[in-house]
């Protein structure tokens, strides 16, 4: 009975994806490179009364690291509803906000299934654009943005790599074609996979702010300044 509750608990643990075995080592005969979950184990001694008598295959209680464990209970998957389409190709020389980008048009070409999604949202002046920084890999805590020399918590900047690749713009809405968006002032970089679109409602999301940072002093000279690629 024993065996039969800790078989069902590793098959519910398998099929979560927790069980880790970076622990085996290589060349371990035990455990077969390839095999299938059940011909990974070798035969162990029981576990009862008879320490002596061999039981039949059955998996060995395995090491789970916390860790990973809360990474892959806190993992989490989205799907694109669309492909930014924009003049900027490669990373360097391109706006680095949407203040040094005015003027300049692109467009969002939305995936068929989602095109329901844009009734109404010709109504609005502007969007929220969430979208992939696709083109980032990593992150570090401590950055050196773009508009100053000193170091920053990552949190405190509005740099492309961090821990969630995840990047937002304000673009101007000029019109919606069928599943096309035609945006103005966009920053960002061509094929970016576009995560969501909220409409930008200024009684929402105006605040007069008394304080803006590191960024005081700097914040204007995001018209003119333009990425070096440093954050590839």
């Amino acid at each position: 009975m024993a065996w039969e509750v800790l078989h069902i608990m590793l098959d519910a643990y398998s099929l979560l994806g927790v069980i880790h075995t970076s622990h085996i080592s290589e060349g371990d005969a035990r455990f077969p490179t390839g095999s299938g979950p059940d011909a990974a184990f070798g035969p162990l001694v029981g576990i009862g009364d008879d320490a002596t008598e061999v039981s039949p295959p059955r998996p060995p209680v395995p090491r789970f690291e916390p860790a990973s464990m809360e990474k892959a209970a806190t993992m989490i998957c989205y799907e694109s509803i669309g492909t930014v389409r924009s003049p900027f190709k490669e990373v360097i020389g391109m706006p680095i906000q949407p203040i040094g980008a005015k003027g300049v048009q692109g467009v969002i070409n939305i995936h068929p299934g989602f095109a329901e999604g844009l009734k109404d949202l010709d109504g609005f002046s502007y969007i929220f654009l969430l979208y992939h920084l696709h083109r980032t890999a990593g992150f570090s805590l401590i950055v050196k943005p773009f508009l100053d020399n000193d170091d920053h918590g990552v949190f405190a900047t509005r740099v492309p790599k961090r821990p969630n690749s995840i990047g937002l713009s304000v673009l101007k809405l000029v019109r919606v074609e069928g599943v096309v968006v035609h945006v103005e002032n966009i920053d960002i970089l061509d094929g970016t996979p576009v995560l969501d679109i909220k409409p930008y409602v200024p009684e929402f999301d105006v605040w007069d702010a008394d304080r803006v940072g590191w960024f005081e002093g700097k914040a204007s000279n995001a018209h003119h300044h333009r990425s070096d690629g440093r954050f590839r």
